[in-house]
């Protein structure tokens, strides 16, 4: 029987303005299994990355609720939001969001820091990953030496550094050209593998959309499976 990892219940997100109300999700309910791949895909302003964000715990949801590893995030407080995020989701944006001034291996040890691992573990696991993404060689290298791709694999080892259940993607490949984002997709589909998580994507590509398990489209404020 496979092991239900999220459950998204009847969930809506609004934005209140002045003049309206804007609704941006509206009673959206999918539960999604340990292991498996979800994308999520639907025009721009359709709610993709506000629905990661409500996953990840980033935002609120103004009705209903989420549950992930059997705990409903809606009750938590920041800190405690914060250390579920950090012991059980890791995030890949679009942008990679890494440390100018730290090198690639300071830059994917730094949540293990945090997490409170011993410098020689959390280093230890840091290089594992970055020569699993290809990157055995730029160990030392800060963002600014490494070229866009480069860049986005550093970003998905630091997201993996804590051994997440749960990996959200929004874009991950979206700056990159053609060649590179296969190269990119490669490495986040064979780390899926090899760390047994579960993996939530976001995409404007069908063809990207494909290759999940599973395809949700958003329009309207409504999802389905496609």
């Amino acid at each position: 029987m496979p092991e239900t990892i999220l459950n998204v219940d009847s969930i809506s997100k609004h934005y209140a303005s002045t003049a309206e109300i804007l609704p941006v999700i509206k009673e959206l309910s999918f539960s999604m299994d340990k292991e498996c791949s979800l994308s999520v895909i639907g025009e721009s302003g359709t709610g993709k990355s506000t629905l990661l964000n409500l996953i990840g715990g980033l935002d609120y949801v103004s009705g209903g609720s989420i549950e992930i590893f059997n705990k409903k995030i809606e009750p938590m407080t920041e800190s405690e939001l914060a250390e579920f995020r950090n012991q059980h989701i890791g995030f890949v944006f679009q942008y990679h969001h890494l440390l100018p001034d730290f090198t690639a291996l300071e830059n994917v040890k730094i949540p293990a820091l945090i997490r409170e691992k011993g410098e020689r573990e959390a280093e230890e696991q840091a290089v594992e990953l970055l020569k699993a993404v290809g990157l055995g060689d730029r160990l030392n290298h800060r963002p600014f030496q490494l070229s866009g791709g480069e860049q986005q694999r550093v970003a998905i080892a630091r997201a993996l550094v804590n051994k997440p259940g749960l990996l959200l993607m929004d874009e991950p490949t979206g700056n990159l050209d053609e060649k590179t984002e296969e190269t990119v997709l490669k490495t986040i589909w064979k780390l899926k593998e090899k760390c047994k998580i579960s993996l939530i994507l976001v995409t404007h590509s069908r063809n990207i959309a494909n290759q999940a398990d599973r395809c949700l489209k958003l329009a309207g404020g409504y999802g389905e499976f496609i």
